[in-house]
């Protein structure tokens, strides 16, 4: 009984593991040569070397530009987290939902 009262609360701290180990926004680095390149990240002016929070769930634009030179444009792209398989082990329809609400169960690159 007493291995049991502990498995509780073990089982609902995993639950949204995703989500607990991702956190729902993610860290994007850009790197553009020549160095004097114009960057954008979703339309926001950074430097040619910059890193940027960004929400996991919409779809980002990159665009880097120099004079003289053929502009680049990149979309980021999604998948699973890994961190989703604990919940779907572990964790079960509850801390899939919570990671699918939260933006964990997705990453971008």
């Amino acid at each position: 009984m007493r291995y049991l009262l502990l498995i509780f609360p073990v089982i609902f701290l995993l639950n949204g593991c995703a989500t607990l180990v991702s956190w729902p926004v993610q860290k994007m680095t850009v790197h553009a040569y020549p160095e004097d390149s114009i960057v954008k990240i979703d339309g926001v002016h950074c430097d040619s070397h910059c890193t940027r929070r960004l929400g996991r769930w919409p779809t980002h634009t990159i665009t880097a530009e120099k004079e003289g030179c053929k502009p680049c444009y990149f979309a980021t792209t999604k998948y699973m987290n890994p961190w989703v398989l604990g919940n779907i082990l572990i964790g079960g329809v509850i801390g899939v939902a919570i990671d699918l609400a939260s933006g964990g169960a997705v990453m971008i690159g």
